[in-house]
């Protein structure tokens, strides 16, 4: 007879042992959580009380993941994205309230504009919520998160299939010089996370010219997939410059096609661009070689970039930004490349579908007109009522840097043809902060309009857009309060009100990616 233990047994020794074993840091890493009793749980949290051992935070992300409920002591330092989904696994309780219920719906909403939470945390929620009959907030959270958190739709793909038909559709037509069937997946999901049901048809493989040639009548949309591989393969016993002249005439040829296009087409065409190269053709001087691959990159998207400017029913899909998150090697593989002459690694291919997605939400919607503002701890850091003038920070010199440039930012958007307007809970005076402070970079005279006074925020914002004569749905609203954004998305739903960064150091960053300021066309 064996006396090896059990699998069993051995998570039950580690959790008896848990204050030992977080001193040693040992078995506890390994837990699945999910499959442990929610008493044994308890029982183990009670020991680390009674020994005096704090509850680290890896320990507490594992236990939440696990569909586990800590007590407000144990998750307020959390991420607000844990203690969200601490609140969604409260569903699980049979003994369920109303009030219960309430904070877990109110803590999913919330969880959906967490824009850098944790996969695994959107997955846990997701799961949560499908099991507990709330479909329709899960198939919310899913697409919210998605394509980051891709697996959380396996969790909604019933309730996903039943309401898709009631959304707006669009008739995608794809093409490639490569295969498309992965893209032509992806869009189904990236189109509905903005509120459109995706039609995708697909040309044949490598008939972009043709197609191009003889534009469908039936698309609202067409969009081509470029890939550096199928794209032009450079003749390596041809002489440089009759090498160069037939990259020169493929562009040449796909140009002149594109632009035929346009000419008969009503529909924009969408483009993606070549992606930085994971690997150099022509070693250190690849970016100036005519045979280096960064240097066929940058040659073909100058020459899309001149057709883009000069037409403009050609939107470009830039895959570098598109692929911000995938380092180079992780953007294509070489199997999938030979046995299928699919040019981009799955993730790859959802990041570009997010992208031409979100391209044609902006181009219906249009990107937001209004950039409403909050002042204390937003576009510099003290109260203004508490503190003085003197003692806000912002300026050249920490803490009040991250402040300045997060206003830099704004003048940025404003210059791109913005409007900002001041929404503040103050006194009216505290608008002569920009003039009395000496490390203001914007001024009183940058917002065209404001509301500075002690009435709801939402009412407020209704006033401006009326005085405006601009819908809500122009609108972002940026505050630090939690409880303001919460009244805002309650109260005025057309408005985007994303979550803003807690570390005003990662604001000004945040506010450059935030895709509803970005233009589609110049």
């Amino acid at each position: 007879m064996s006396t090896q233990p059990d699998a069993q047994s051995l998570i039950d020794f580690a959790i008896d042992a848990a204050p030992a074993c977080l001193r040693h840091r040992m078995f506890l890493q390994t837990v699945d959580w999910a499959k442990v009793a929610p008493e044994r749980v308890a029982n183990m949290l009670g020991r680390l009380d009674d020994e005096g051992v704090k509850l680290p935070p890896w320990l507490a992300k594992a236990l939440l993941i696990g569909g586990n409920v800590l007590g407000a002591a144990r998750t307020d330092r959390l991420e607000p994205a844990l203690r969200a989904l601490n609140a969604i696994n409260r569903v699980k309780d049979d003994a369920l309230t109303a009030s219960v219920a309430d904070a877990a719906e109110a803590a999913a909403n919330d969880l959906a504009h967490y824009t850098d939470a944790d996969p695994d945390v959107v997955v846990s929620a997701v799961k949560v919520l499908a099991a507990a009959g709330k479909g329709a907030l899960a198939e919310k959270l899913a697409l919210a998160h998605w394509p980051r958190s891709a697996r959380a739709l396996r969790f909604v793909a019933k309730d996903m299939a039943q309401r898709l038909p009631d959304l707006p559709g669009v008739r995608l037509r794809l093409m490639g010089f490569s295969t498309t069937t992965p893209l032509a997946d992806e869009m189904r999901p990236a189109f509905a996370a903005h509120g459109w049901r995706a039609e995708v048809s697909e040309a044949n493989f490598g008939e972009v010219i043709p197609e191009l040639l003889q534009p469908a009548a039936d698309t609202d949309a067409t969009l081509i997939l470029l890939d550096a591989l199928s794209f032009h393969t450079r003749d390596w016993r041809a002489d440089v410059s009759a090498a160069d002249g037939l990259l020169e005439e493929r562009l040449a040829q796909f140009s002149a096609a594109a632009q035929h296009f346009v000419n008969q087409s009503q529909s924009p065409l969408f483009i993606t661009t070549l992606p930085t190269p994971a690997t150099a053709a022509a070693g250190l001087i690849d970016n100036r070689h005519s045979a280096g691959a960064h240097q066929m990159a940058e040659t073909v998207n100058r020459a899309l970039i001149e057709l883009a400017t000069e037409h403009s029913k050609i939107i470009l899909i830039d895959a570098d930004l598109a692929f911000t998150e995938l380092a180079p090697a992780q953007r294509s593989d070489a199997k999938l490349w030979f046995y299928g002459r699919i040019a981009y690694a799955p993730d790859a291919m959802r990041a570009l579908a997010a992208a031409v997605a979100r391209s044609w939400h902006l181009l219906k919607r249009g990107p937001a007109k209004v950039l409403a503002l909050d002042f204390d701890n937003t576009l510099w850091g003290g109260i203004f009522g508490e503190d003085g003038v003197a003692n806000l920070h912002c300026g050249d010199d920490a803490p009040g840097n991250a402040f300045k440039a997060f206003q830099q930012e704004c003048l940025r958007l404003k210059s791109m043809g913005m409007v900002l307007v001041a929404l503040s809970k103050n006194n009216p005076e505290a608008i002569s902060v920009f003039s009395e402070h000496p490390g203001m970079a914007l001024k009183a005279d940058d917002f065209v309009a404001n509301a500075i006074n002690w009435e709801p925020k939402p009412a407020n914002i209704r006033r401006l857009a009326e005085d405006l004569n601009l819908g809500l749905d122009s609108f972002i609203f940026l505050d630090d309060s939690p409880h303001e954004r919460e009244a805002m998305r309650q109260l005025c739903p057309e408005i985007l009100t994303p979550e803003m960064p807690e570390d005003p150091a990662r604001r000004p960053e945040w506010l450059r990616g935030l895709a509803a300021t970005w233009p589609v066309r110049l």
